[in-house]
């Protein structure tokens, strides 16, 4: 589920849905305040990834309770045109082909 979810925001970013944050990995050490405090193992990026699908869970329910079962608001207009996401994720998923 973990790397379905990973794949589908890369795919969102490209079709330009989503923005996705860069993550860099380094061995490079440098004295400064803040680098440990920044550095993230993969303990931690693990919890936060619960954390958020935790958060999404309580989101959805809370929705339910407000909208009813399956019900969800609507998308911004730039996403709710079927043929227009077609061709977002079309050209998202040629860009992801072209790159390896």
């Amino acid at each position: 589920m973990k790397t379905l979810f990973s794949a589908s925001l890369r795919l969102c970013a490209r079709a330009g849905m989503a923005t996705v944050g860069l993550v860099a990995l380094d061995g490079t050490k440098i004295a400064a305040v803040a680098s440990m405090a920044a550095n993230r193992g993969k303990d931690m990026i693990e919890a936060e990834v619960q954390r958020m699908f935790a958060e999404a869970k309580a989101l959805d329910e809370a929705e339910d309770a407000e909208y009813g079962p399956g019900i969800r608001p609507s998308a911004p207009a730039e996403l709710r045109g079927r043929a227009d996401r077609r061709r977002r994720f079309a050209a998202a998923k040629g860009a992801a082909g072209r790159r390896g």
